[in-house]
C-alpha cells in the first residue's frame, strides 16, 4: 500500500487518488485521473464504491470555486484535500441543506486545505444522519457561515 503525504502534513495510507478540477470546460470522459478529472466533488465521491480501511481514497481538489449540488453524502475512508491553503472554496446550490451529510454508520473522513461556505438558510456545514458516528480531522480549513447561526457540525 502506498503512503501519500496529504498537504496538511499527516501521513495516511492512501491506496487511490481521485482528482477533481472544476475549472475544466473541455469535453472528455471523466474518470478521476489527473488527465481526466471529475468536474464536481459530488461526482468524485459517488464514483468511489470500494473504499475501506485497507483501501483509502484521497480526493485531490484543484483550486476553483465549487458550487455543489448539496448535501453531499460522505463516504468512509475518503479524504478531501484542497490544492492550496483555504483553496478551493466549496458552497452549495441548496440553501436549505448542509454542504455534507455523514451516512448512518461510522464515518472516517478528513478535510484539508479547504474553505467551506455554509448555505445561507442552513445552520451547518455537515449534519449527521440518525445513528451516524463520524470521526473527522479538519486541517487548515476555513469555515464561512452565511446563515444567521452557522455552525461547523450539527448532530
Amino acid at each position: 500500500m502506498n503512503k501519500t503525504k496529504i498537504s496538511y502534513g499527516e501521513n495516511f495510507p492512501i491506496s487511490q487518488t481521485v482528482y477533481v478540477d472544476g475549472t475544466r470546460t473541455d469535453n472528455y470522459i471523466e474518470d478521476g485521473t489527473f488527465i481526466h478529472p471529475y468536474k464536481t466533488i459530488k461526482s468524485a465521491i459517488a464514483s468511489i464504491t470500494d473504499a475501506s480501511s485497507n483501501k483509502r481514497y484521497c480526493i485531490k481538489i484543484a483550486t476553483a470555486p465549487y458550487t455543489e449540488d448539496n448535501p453531499i453524502t460522505l463516504k468512509n475512508y475518503v479524504y478531501l484535500d484542497g490544492e492550496f491553503k483555504h483553496n478551493p472554496s466549496i458552497s452549495g446550490l441548496n440553501n436549505n441543506s448542509p454542504l455534507f451529510e455523514f451516512p448512518s454508520d461510522y464515518t472516517t473522513c478528513d478535510f484539508g486545505e479547504l474553505t467551506f461556505i455554509c448555505p445561507s438558510n442552513s445552520s451547518a456545514f455537515a449534519a449527521n444522519k440518525v445513528g451516524a458516528k463520524p470521526i473527522c480531522g479538519v486541517y487548515n480549513c476555513l469555515f464561512v457561515g452565511t446563515g444567521p447561526s452557522s455552525t461547523a457540525l450539527y448532530n
